[in-house]
């Protein structure tokens, strides 16, 4: 709340500065009218000196104020927009990990969530925020300048107030229909499927390609027809513009002709002075050519807009029920059916709720079992099942291994046992408990994985590996750990590691280290190691090591075997020989299953598969 309270007193004083400025602007068109009246010739007086020299100060005072005041309110509205767009972004990321993974990879809302980014990216010095505070203050400027300018025609002729306010109110109204059109396509103009067609169509890239390969059958075909719809596209929304604006610039010409016609109409009769003429004749023309009202509604709109998105993304459903739900208003909508089903419930994985579910009594003190019982699955919006009834029964202790080809359901196991998804079809039992009845604060104690593209940072050694919080009294532990790979590293010609594992990895610091591929992937794997998990899950881990560091890896994950189970995900047939139990998979299902020694009997596809590779790399015994 003092956060927010902060915000609302900035905003407030930015508002305020433009409701003194709009005020000083008005002021000073009434200070020249009498300046401009006390220095004509019939006018210039030895008494008339004194009241000069008031007009002249007072016009200096608020030409120091307009100028202290633009900047005073430049400073306050980016100190507001340092605070909004950190809670909003915050608020992002927030929201984002409650979201279940599986509508965080539907196209639609990765567009929206992007939009969103792109609208308070910190990297532009305008944001969102900057235009709704600045054009909402330039807005109301604009409305106590009109309403002094009518008011000031008015005291000299009512009927000319009246003109000058119904002719602005019709150039604001204009202002507003145009853009709401002109936005209506905007929402939507630089969506990712936009951007993704724009830059097939006519990028560089793509147009270099079809020309060097010859490209000249369908897909030149498709991309030139797409190329040339775009190219309408941008042509007519351009002559939209073009409209709006002859439109806007005739209307600007009435409104100063026909006030102008008045004021020396005026003027002709000795009702207003020359002073007076001039003064309200600059008001009149710099507020109808300044356009500030057609500004400050175009970024308004986009407020309106931004608003609107924000809106949706915060109230994303943060169950699978609720992604079922909403997917099926939409299929009403577009008169298409998901025949997937959403099954279990999400349980909600924030901050607050994982420290909340850690202080509880745990589901499962301890994992014996992990089955899977004729377990289907496909991604959503796609038709094709990736696992089809696949099962399988691990017990605890060991290393278990998973061997196929491309796009036979390995990566997908490890979805489903990371609880990215709860759609599959099936089930999948811990000691006999369904995977979906298991919060998921549940389940970081439980699994371990490393997957093929873990993060990494630019931090020390130590804090790369252990990445979770530990007590005290396990700090010497760990670093002794960290100081033994970095040691390794230099002893197999790593370079220097002068901080030992306190060694800083990346540029971000003067004299941080930069490690290669394989260094990296010895530390990932260390990372997997050390965490406190029963069961660990390793996906494709050292494509980067060579054959000796790649032993040296399975001896130990083969360490302390009763205690954890690990499983393997891999093409590399070296990496599961040692496994006590290795699944084959083709097509989404268990085709073999077996020890090595087992499955090499069958000569089935796992020993095709093995024999294939260990004839690719001739010499290398596994």
């Amino acid at each position: 709340m003092k956060g927010k309270k902060k915000e609302i007193l900035t905003a407030s004083a930015v508002l305020l500065q433009k409701f003194a400025t709009a005020l000083a602007n008005v002021a000073w068109l009434v200070l020249l009218a009498e300046l401009i009246d006390e220095v004509l010739p019939q006018k210039v007086i030895m008494r008339s000196q004194e009241k000069m020299a008031q007009y002249v100060l007072g016009l200096i005072l608020l030409s120091v104020w307009k100028r202290i005041g633009y900047s005073l309110g430049r400073y306050l509205t980016l100190k507001l927009q340092n605070m909004v767009c950190f809670r909003l972004k915050s608020k992002i990321v927030e929201k984002t990990s409650k979201i279940p993974y599986r509508l965080l990879e539907d196209y639609a809302f990765r567009e929206l969530k992007q939009a969103l980014q792109e609208s308070i990216n910190e990297s532009r010095d305008r944001t969102i925020v900057w235009f709704l505070v600045q054009k909402s203050g330039n807005f109301m400027l604009y409305c106590v300048k009109l309403l002094g300018i009518c008011l000031l025609l008015g005291r000299a002729a009512f009927p000319l107030g009246c003109l000058f306010f119904l002719l602005e109110a019709a150039h604001c109204i204009m202002n507003m229909l145009g853009e709401k059109e002109m936005f209506v396509a905007r929402d939507n103009e630089y969506g990712l499927e936009k951007q993704y067609m724009n830059e097939l169509a006519l990028g560089h890239s793509a147009a270099v390609e079809r020309s060097f390969f010859s490209y000249i059958g369908y897909i030149g075909k498709r991309n030139d027809r797409e190329a040339e719809g775009i190219r309408k596209e941008i042509f007519e929304r351009s002559m939209e513009r073009e409209k709006k604006e002859l439109a806007d610039k005739v209307l600007v010409i009435i409104t100063c002709v026909l006030t102008e016609l008045g004021l020396t109409a005026l003027m002709a009769e000795g009702e207003v002075s020359i002073g007076y003429f001039i003064a309200m004749s600059m008001g009149v023309c710099g507020l109808a050519q300044n356009n500030e009202e057609g500004n400050s509604l175009r970024f308004l709109k986009a407020g309106k807009i931004f608003l609107r998105q924000w809106n949706r993304f915060m109230h994303l459903p943060e169950t699978e029920e609720g992604v079922t739900e909403i997917r099926g208003r939409s299929m009403e909508k577009t008169g298409k059916t998901d025949e997937g089903k959403a099954k279990g419930k999400w349980v909600d994985n924030s901050a607050d709720e994982i420290r909340k579910s850690e202080k509880e009594e745990s589901v499962l003190k301890e994992c014996n079992t992990l089955e899977f019982r004729n377990v289907s699955f496909r991604y959503p919006r796609t038709g094709r099942y990736v696992l089809h009834d696949l099962s399988f029964r691990l017990t605890k202790g060991g290393y278990y291994a998973f061997v196929g080809s491309n796009g036979s359901g390995k990566t997908t196991i490890v979805n489903l046992l990371s609880g990215f998804y709860d759609t599959y079809e099936g089930e999948i039992r811990l000691n006999g408990v369904e995977l979906r009845e298991i919060p998921f604060s549940e389940r970081r104690r439980i699994f371990a994985v490393l997957f093929q593209d873990a993060a990494k940072y630019e931090d020390t050694v130590m804090n790369n590996i252990f990445l979770w919080d530990s007590a005290k009294e396990e700090v010497p532990a760990r670093k002794r750990l960290a100081e033994a790979l970095v040691r390794e590293w230099a002893s197999e010609g790593g370079g220097k590691f002068p901080q030992g594992a306190d060694t800083f990895l990346g540029r971000i610091e003067e004299n941080g280290k930069i490690l290669s591929e394989g260094q990296w992937q010895q530390l990932l794997i260390a990372r997997e190691l050390t965490q406190p998990a029963q069961i660990r899950i390793v996906d494709e881990p050292m494509a980067s090591l060579d054959v000796f560091r790649q032993a040296k890896v399975y001896e130990q994950f083969m360490e302390d075997d009763e205690k954890f189970t690990t499983l393997m995900f891999s093409h590399h047939m070296s990496a599961v020989r040692r496994a006590k139990r290795i699944f084959v998979l083709e097509h989404g299902t268990v085709a073999e299953e077996g020890s090595h020694g087992q499955l090499m009997e069958k000569r089935g596809l796992y020993a095709r598969m093995y024999e294939t590779q260990a004839g690719s790399v001739k010499g290398m015994k596994f």
